[in-house]
């Protein structure tokens, strides 16, 4: 978890700083983050609209000045941070690549497992709970305690209702919705 919200301050940081070296940090946090859990993928979007809100700084937030030049320059600094996280990744989890064939099967595994309750005997408990509300409930009432998970669980609509009717926040509310809202349904 520290690397994972590590990489989203890195993001941020690359956002504001727009430096070379800044991406490459960016991508160091996120090969940190992916190595020990890489159901965290869902990381990507995120990722993704940081670099898209670079080049829309960078025209002033005029479309039509959008260059492919200007283009290739931020999506260098993308592929900066792609390599270098795939670069840790490898070295931090070397199996991956030694012997990916078992990397594949346990990932298949553990994809079934969370989709098909009832194949592992742990899983059991699973049978029959309705997707979401089951996550949401048990979050709510023994993850976070109900106080606080009704409110971070209501945080989540108002966020979106926020980033559709205000325009001052709506990068921030957009980049936090980018990380919840596929985390929670992959």
């Amino acid at each position: 978890m520290f690397f994972t919200l590590a990489s989203f301050l890195a993001m941020w940081r690359m956002l504001e700083r727009k430096r070379l070296r800044d991406s490459a940090a960016l991508g160091l946090l996120l090969g940190l983050a992916i190595a020990p859990k890489v159901s965290i993928l869902p990381v990507l979007a995120p990722l993704i609209l940081v670099y898209w809100y670079r080049v829309l700084d960078e025209v002033e937030d005029r479309w039509t000045n959008i260059t492919p030049k200007l283009v290739g320059r931020i999506f260098g600094h993308a592929a900066l941070a792609v390599v270098v996280a795939s670069g840790v990744f490898f070295i931090s989890a070397p199996y991956a690549i030694l012997d990916f064939g078992s990397f594949a099967d346990d990932l298949s595994a553990q994809t079934m497992m969370a989709s098909n309750a009832g194949l592992w005997p742990f899983t059991i408990q699973y049978v029959g709970t309705p997707a979401f509300v089951y996550q949401i409930q048990q979050s709510s009432v023994w993850g976070l305690g109900l106080p606080l998970g009704v409110v971070a669980w209501a945080s989540i609509p108002f966020t979106a209702a926020l980033a559709v009717i205000s325009k001052k926040n709506r990068r921030v509310d957009l980049f936090l919705l980018a990380w919840v809202v596929p985390g929670f349904i992959f």
